[in-house]
């Protein structure tokens, strides 16, 4: 094609760029070797085929108009029940999708390539180019199509990149998927780590490269949000080496240091920061706010999940850089780098996802504080001692669900009935594991026992949602029967409108008196009485007629022709009554978000502090004893727990002595 060709004359490897995952935002940059290679990528695509934009369809003329503001994006355009990609992201992206590349008005001189996904499967196709390290601007009819005069209208109403997912089918639910944004000025530089889909926000400064890229090294993010110069070269460097999506600010991106903290102070909803001790112009400010930038950008959304803000200090953790995690293989082993012969495989017991993401960052910061170390301690003796209460704790803790991921989903609107449907069992489950440790003596238990299990919002789940209902109103009901009067009489219409229909014709045959009127139906008249000829001189003067036969005649009347449009409509008017409840529905999650994330908070460290205590009576491990102010460490019949767990031959426990005025170990 000739944009193709245009391609291929900027001397630009289409699959290199989409492959390595760079992209840019803001309208410039590109990866840290080539500096622009993307933005320049999409312009000669659009600007190649615009020469023979007389020859298109309106339609196509406003893909590349919207493809104009997004080019460093594939842009998925809604078209019926499909997804489709022209021009050179059709090319980039059917290998990447595994379809077939065809063409519109092939053979002729406006051949476009394009390429095309069913709707209902999108989420599917998305986590392929999410995996291919490529972002995705999702254009959507935002018209009812009935409605519209012309080109039916769409706007993006998001685009989705690697560090801002949030569909459960394309995260790992026991891990985080982050999004780091760095901003470097001088010797100092900052980041700022948020997972969009928990809401889970932290910023993080160093004094030099290497704490910068040994918290990178930790995390893991998906995708590095950085500026478009001033980066230091190593971490450049670092970031050219690693399976990481890149998006550069463009130069139009900067933010003001006074802008960010009030961006900031509006997202928190503070008056100042200093409650966090920050301030206002240092760089971790100025990182955090590129970063709700950029994602309030994406997702088209308020974002009013992310409520709080850590501000990551190292002397509140003991430090494991990134060699000394690689080599006790707390997550991942020497040999093939997988969990298995891991520590996080010896602990992982969790019941729910929520918990399994808390565990993973408590080993990856570790507590230094013997406070802090005693609390633990005490709840998970108190747990290991009690089996019955902790099975029933875990038994409930496995039905919780992932109330974080799903208010986030409500957030940012793309939650599903569904999954509405599992937060309420979420909700419903709450109450009998708080009951487990209501009483504890622990405090940290106790706390936990302590927290609001949100039953105003269980119950209006409850009271709305349909017992098993369909993941969307237009695949079938969500709302339960009784809530809305209006759209039980539409249901009914829509399932059963032969009942609707035989009501009528039993109230005609009883006003009229004749016995053999029948109502019935074809493609032609619709809906229509008929009435034998033996019986014409009992028909009312408000009958008519619509057709002779030769023993019968065909009536209609105004109360017939209203139940058919009734009849033909109820299905589109059940389906628009169940979303405004739907969306009703979603904005009482949304509202009950500050409480709803406090209680998914206290039942992961329930979580993690059972599964604590199942691992510690399962494998007979004994509670150590801490103390403050250093002194010798004094081991007895000491066992490794991952050499014990994967070794053939039978463990020797071993005694161990380290002297804390030499460092010996005895």
């Amino acid at each position: 094609t000739e944009g193709h060709a245009g391609h291929r004359r900027a001397g630009v490897d289409h699959q290199e760029w989409c492959f390595r995952g760079r992209s840019v935002w803001g309208g410039g940059g590109g990866d840290h070797a080539s500096t622009g290679r993307v933005a320049a990528l999409a312009e000669v695509a659009i600007l190649a085929a615009m020469p023979r934009a007389a020859q298109l369809t309106p339609m196509l003329r406003h893909y590349l108009e919207v493809k104009a503001e997004h080019p460093d994006t594939i842009l998925l355009y809604r078209m019926g029940d499909f997804y489709e990609a022209f021009f050179e992201d059709a090319e980039l992206a059917a290998p990447i999708l595994e379809v077939a590349l065809t063409a519109r008005q092939k053979g002729k001189p406006s051949e476009t390539p394009m390429c095309g996904v069913p709707y209902h499967a999108l989420e599917v196709y998305l986590g392929k180019l999410l995996r291919a390290g490529v972002r995705v601007a999702i254009c959507d009819q935002v018209e009812d199509p009935a409605e519209a005069k012309g080109l039916v209208k769409r706007e993006v109403t998001r685009v989705v990149t690697p560090g801002t997912v949030s569909d459960p089918d394309l995260l790992e639910s026991k891990e985080e998927n982050c999004l780091a944004a760095l901003f470097w000025e001088g010797e100092r530089g900052a980041g700022a780590f948020l997972d969009v889909s928990t809401g889970s926000f932290g910023v993080a400064r160093w004094d030099d490269v290497a704490e910068c890229l040994e918290e990178l090294a930790v995390q893991r993010p998906r995708e590095v949000l950085v500026p478009e110069e001033g980066l230091p070269e190593e971490i450049e460097v670092w970031l050219g080496g690693q399976e990481v999506c890149v998006t550069r600010s463009g130069p139009d991106s900067s933010i003001d240091p006074r802008d960010a903290a009030k961006a900031l102070e509006r997202q928190l909803g503070v008056d100042n920061l200093r409650g966090f001790e920050l301030e206002p112009g240092e760089p971790a400010v100025r990182a955090a706010a590129l970063a709700l930038r950029y994602v309030r950008e994406t997702q088209k959304s308020d974002l009013s999940h992310i409520r709080d803000l850590t501000v990551r200090v190292a002397s509140a953790s003991l430090v494991l850089d990134p060699v000394t995690l690689a080599n006790l293989e707390v997550f991942r082993n020497l040999r093939e780098g997988g969990r298995q012969g891991t520590l996080l495989a010896v602990l992982d017991q969790t019941a729910s996802a929520g918990g399994g993401r808390l565990l993973r960052s408590w080993l990856r910061r570790p507590l230094r504080a013997p406070g802090p170390i005693e609390e633990r301690h005490q709840a998970v003796a108190e747990l290991a001692e009690a089996a019955g209460r902790r099975g029933r704790l875990r038994a409930a803790l496995g039905q919780i669900g992932d109330p974080e991921r799903l208010l986030a989903r409500a957030v940012l609107g793309t939650i599903g009935a569904r999954e509405l449907a599992t937060l309420r069992t979420g909700l419903q489950e709450a109450p009998h594991a708080l009951a487990q440790v209501v009483e504890a003596r622990a405090t940290l238990l106790a706390q936990a026992g302590a927290v609001d299990p949100l039953p105003d919002l269980a119950g209006e789940l409850e009271r709305v949602l349909a017992e098993v209902p369909a993941n969307a109103p237009k695949h079938g009901s969500v709302i339960a029967t009784g809530v809305d009067e209006e759209l039980d009489r539409w249901r009914s219409l829509a399932q059963d409108s032969k009942k609707h229909v035989l009501a009528l014709e039993v109230r005609e045959r009883q006003a009229t008196g004749i016995q053999s009127l029948k109502i019935r139906f074809n493609k032609v008249f619709g809906y229509y009485l008929e009435v034998t000829k033996a019986n014409q001189g009992l028909v009312p003067e408000s009958y008519v007629r619509k057709q002779t036969l030769v023993n019968a005649e065909r009536y209609i009347t105004p109360e017939l022709k209203e139940l058919e449009e009734e009849i033909l409509s109820a299905e589109e008017k059940r389906t628009q009554i169940e979303e405004r409840l739907l969306e009703q529905l979603r904005k009482k999650v949304v509202d009950a978000g500050e409480r709803l994330l406090g209680l998914a908070a206290a039942l992961a460290r329930l979580d993690v502090l059972a599964t604590f205590a199942e691992v510690a009576a399962r494998n007979r491990y004994v509670r150590p004893t801490v103390t403050a102010g250093g002194g010798s460490i004094e081991i007895t019949d000491g066992r490794h727990p991952v050499v014990e767990r994967i070794g053939r031959e039978e463990f020797v426990p071993n005694d161990v002595q380290l002297q804390a005025e030499t460092g010996l170990i005895v």
